[in-house]
């Protein structure tokens, strides 16, 4: 758990400090956007590699591999004088972030039933909520008070934790059949072609999208346009982040009940769909209250489909492919 903490909150931490990273290294607007861009980047393109590689040599293996690039990547960030050589360490750090990331939940369908699996959800998805939470905030803090290299030397103790902790908790039993787990990964892609199973993908791809474009340029409308401090954007940013910790975790607990997901998925679009729409009306002059009604409420809608869609690709899956569905869903 507390390496999908770290994992989210490096994915948020640096929107609180972007903008002293760049006065600091003396980098431009598009560079500053960079920061965050290029772990995003990384953190979603290696995703597919990584869970087959790991299918082949073993799910255990390959994550301590992806506590290794993310520690890497942590290490040279934090001794970055040049904005290219911070760029590097934030693009291996997103491929370590990403396996960390895809790798927890393959494991949770490994060793976990389908319908005990959305309380193990609630449980990652309050770690992933709590990392995104408390990113915008630490990020501002250290920013404004220390430096901005702490959001990295604070990894540090988290990735101990993940090398001492991975071989402890997850010890599969040897499999020495490499030929015969190449052929299921090499197969695994029929089920993702059907006609039944491309709008759940498409609804997924427009949740990432839609959600990240929230989590990045709000934050980044409160400091260019409302020009707030970063310790006051964390704040800001408060209203849509902690609202997905208790939708995501009230939908799990519904769906491990009733085992019926699709009436979240419905809800949570409606919420979505309204609150990004109010978002258009918003200017200078908007008072606080109604700006952070509308973040609460665009954070709900994005925790009830968070879920619901999560174990949804889940369902609709084969059980030997459902560890590549999750890696879809993760991916997209």
């Amino acid at each position: 758990m507390s390496e999908f903490y770290e994992c989210k909150r490096s994915t948020s931490t640096d929107l609180g400090s972007c903008t002293s990273i760049a006065s600091d290294l003396k980098g431009t607007a598009v560079e500053a956007f960079w920061v965050g861009t290029s772990f995003l980047l990384t953190y979603a393109v290696f995703q597919p590699l990584i869970t087959v590689v790991s299918d082949i040599f073993g799910r255990r293996e390959v994550m301590l591999v992806s506590v290794t690039l993310f520690t890497a990547g942590s290490l040279i960030a934090c001794l970055a004088q040049k904005f290219s050589t911070l760029l590097a360490g934030r693009s291996i750090q997103g491929v370590g972030a990403g396996g960390v990331f895809v790798l927890g939940y393959v494991i949770l369908t490994d060793i976990v039933p389908l319908r005990q699996r959305p309380k193990f959800t609630a449980i990652i998805q309050i770690a992933w909520a709590i990392g995104t939470i408390l990113g915008p905030l630490v990020g501002g803090l250290f920013a404004e008070h220390t430096t901005w290299r702490w959001t990295f030397y604070i990894n540090f103790p988290f990735c101990v934790i993940g090398f001492v902790m991975v071989p402890i908790a997850y010890n599969p039993s040897p499999n020495s059949n490499l030929l015969g787990r190449y052929s299921i990964c090499m197969g695994s892609h029929r089920d993702f072609r059907s006609y039944d199973t491309r709008y759940i993908w498409n609804l997924v791809y427009d949740l990432g999208l839609e959600l990240y474009i929230a989590l990045y340029y709000i934050p980044l409308n409160f400091q260019a346009v409302k020009e707030q401090s970063p310790v006051r954007t964390g704040i800001s940013a408060l209203p849509i982040t902690s609202s997905l910790v208790p939708a995501s975790v009230f939908v799990a607990a519904i769906i491990a009940r009733t085992g019926q997901f699709r009436w979240a998925i419905w809800v949570g679009w409606v919420l979505t769909t309204l609150s990004t729409g109010l978002l258009l009306l918003l200017n200078t002059d908007t008072k606080t209250a109604v700006w952070a009604t509308v973040l609460i409420f665009l954070g709900f809608g994005h925790g009830l489909i968070l879920s619901a869609l999560n174990l949804g690709v889940q369902a609709i899956s084969t059980v030997s492919n459902v560890a590549h569905a999750v890696m879809m869903y993760s991916f997209l």
